[in-house]
């Protein structure tokens, strides 16, 4: 006897999955907030950049691709902020995610999902960000040095949404976590030097600054298109972007709550 057809059907992990990215994207289409800090952020970064790539990173050679770094740094944390975090306190907020649960889905697939759409969106504003520069400055990174910085912006990209996730974690509603957004934001605007000029701050000030998750991934893109291997310091600041996104990501998803508290 064939096995009757309905509801009580389980479906697939990757069906499963399949469906709830199309949600999120579809969902994430309609934010207006992502489609800004997704690409035009980064580019009017890159366009109005040139007055303050002196004072950025003192030590890249290439001031080109410090715009670059600057504009991507920028982009993904205000992405993770607004564009993960926002969106996901906002579904927790109105109950979305209790109607998702009561769903034959593992808890685990919607959050992948959602880093999966967020991460799409970083790898796009990257490829957006690398294509101004090159039609704007007429250079272009090798194979190599896009590859390395490949790597830098993933890991700068899992830190931005561990952070956004963070942020979710240790606030109750939408509200609580849009403030605690902006408040990063502009943390985020500081340490990349639009308004203060990093290097001019007290030394230990600085020390503090250059390992910050936003410097980091600053430094890591910057290397990986600067021309040569990477040094012990690069590698070093690589390291303190994974740790930072591993303590931010663990935390983030083991104090994660469902509904309101």
């Amino acid at each position: 006897m064939s096995r009757p057809s309905g509801s009580g059907v389980v479906p697939t992990a990757c069906a499963a999955f399949g469906a709830l990215v199309w949600a999120d994207i579809l969902a994430f289409r309609r934010t207006w907030r992502a489609v800004i800090w997704t690409l035009a952020v980064p580019v009017l970064i890159v366009v109005l950049g040139a007055s303050q790539v002196p004072h950025r990173l003192q030590d890249t050679a290439t001031p080109m691709f410090e715009i670059a770094a600057a504009a991507m740094s920028t982009g993904m944390f205000a992405l993770g902020l607004f564009g993960h975090a926002q969106s996901l306190a906002s579904a927790r907020e109105r109950g979305v995610l209790d109607l998702i649960r009561a769903c034959p889905v593992s808890p685990a697939l919607i959050l992948l999902s959602r880093f999966f759409v967020q991460f799409a969106a970083m790898i796009l504003q990257f490829a957006v960000v690398m294509v101004v520069v090159a039609a704007l400055y007429r250079v272009s990174a090798g194979a190599g040095d896009l590859a390395r910085t490949l790597v830098a912006v993933a890991l700068g990209g899992i830190s931005a949404l561990a952070l956004g996730q963070l942020v979710v974690a240790l606030t109750a509603r939408a509200q609580s976590a849009l403030a605690v957004a902006r408040f990063l934001l502009v943390a985020v605007f500081l340490l990349d030097g639009f308004f203060l000029n990093v290097h001019r701050w007290p030394a230990a000030l600085q020390t503090l600054a250059r390992w910050s998750p936003v410097q980091l991934v600053q430094r890591t893109v910057a290397a990986g298109l600067g021309v040569g291997p990477w040094t012990g310091t690069d590698w070093a600041y690589l390291a303190g972007l994974l740790g930072w996104a591993g303590v931010m990501g663990i935390v983030g998803i083991v104090r994660f709550r469902w509904d309101e508290a």
